[in-house]
């Protein structure tokens, strides 16, 4: 505030001034936060601001003599005043919309992103996959599925999960499901009929995927009873 009040002030200095003589004093009324009133045709102005004490107001007259008697450009004092600001505050910014603008764009960055992370297996999720693809058998890849939806999100863990049994060969390409009867239930599943030779298998994959949103093991009675199939169905 201190800024634009010394503007406003070198401005009404700065404007020259002719009095009239023939002209008798004469009541003036403003009003306003900062109301000038005149008092005579001596070209001498009493500024009333409100919230600004008459210490505060003999100081910004100071600093107005200052920059008049020495004639100093206000551009350079303003350019000064903003320096010894930003040494005050240096991690003050003008951010509009989280893009600073205010020249400088070094300090603390705080960005809110309120969308949910994308998910992806830990590391120890990874270790423990490639541990049960390494034990599996040869014919692994006769039995061993994984399907997503066509989401990006799904289709990406899916993917992490497949490259795991892949670079070990025991499981076959990807398979997306394009278009589904009805709604689809939200989550990683884990199917294998309770009668599957392959069933402690299907209960190790679905141990080492835990963590993972709405992890599920369980199985459709339409599912053979030799296969395993891992199904990420994510938004």
């Amino acid at each position: 505030m201190m800024k634009y009040v010394l503007l406003v002030s070198i401005w009404i200095v700065a404007i020259p001034c002719q009095a009239q003589t023939s002209q008798q004093p004469g009541d003036a009324k403003t009003t306003g936060p900062c109301s000038p009133a005149v008092a005579g045709n001596n070209n001498q102005f009493q500024i009333n601001c409100q919230g600004i004490t008459k210490e505060q107001g003999k100081k910004m007259l100071g600093i107005l003599n200052t920059i008049l008697t020495n004639q100093l450009d206000p551009k350079a004092v303003m350019a000064k005043l903003d320096e010894i600001l930003k040494a005050q505050h240096p991690n003050i910014q003008n951010c509009p919309n989280g893009v600073c603008v205010g020249g400088d764009n070094n300090g603390t960055a705080t960005v809110n992103n309120f969308a949910p992370p994308e998910r992806h297996l830990t590391q120890e999720q990874v270790r423990n996959l490639d541990a049960i693809a390494q034990s599996l058998p040869e014919d692994a890849e006769n039995w061993l599925f994984i399907e997503t939806v066509n989401t990006p999100e799904a289709a990406n863990l899916a993917f992490e999960i497949m490259k795991i049994f892949k670079t070990r060969h025991k499981i076959k390409d990807l398979t997306y499901r394009l278009a589904e009867p009805g709604p689809v239930p939200k989550g990683v599943f884990v199917l294998s009929r309770p009668d599957s030779e392959h069933s402690t298998q299907a209960r190790q994959i679905t141990n080492a995927l835990s963590g993972l949103p709405n992890l599920q093991y369980g199985y459709p009675a339409d599912l053979k009873p030799p296969d395993v199939k891992i199904i990420v169905a994510l938004d």
